[in-house]
């Protein structure tokens, strides 16, 4: 199903990264969010075995939540990058 809002086929769960490429466009007026969509898809990519997208969203998302201090998003993400790929 299409409409205005784009293809609604897709669950809101595989559109994570599309989401926080979104925020981005819109010069990071939600970054906390954008940073949390991007952890959010590094998970769901890591569980499909997508290794290298989700080291990519890892990527946006690390400075972000280090710039702010943001420790158990931190711990937590970094858990990620040392995660094996299922």
């Amino acid at each position: 199903m299409s409409g205005a809002c784009g293809n609604y086929s897709a669950s809101p769960r595989d559109r994570y990264a599309e989401a926080a490429d979104a925020d981005e466009a819109l010069e990071g007026q939600l970054v906390t969010f954008s940073a949390y969509l991007r952890l959010l898809a590094a998970e769901k990519f890591l569980a499909q075995g997508r290794r290298a997208e989700a080291d990519a969203q890892l990527e946006h998302a690390l400075p972000f939540f280090r710039s702010v201090g943001a420790t158990s998003w931190i711990e937590h993400a970094e858990s990620l990058v040392a995660a094996p790929t299922r």
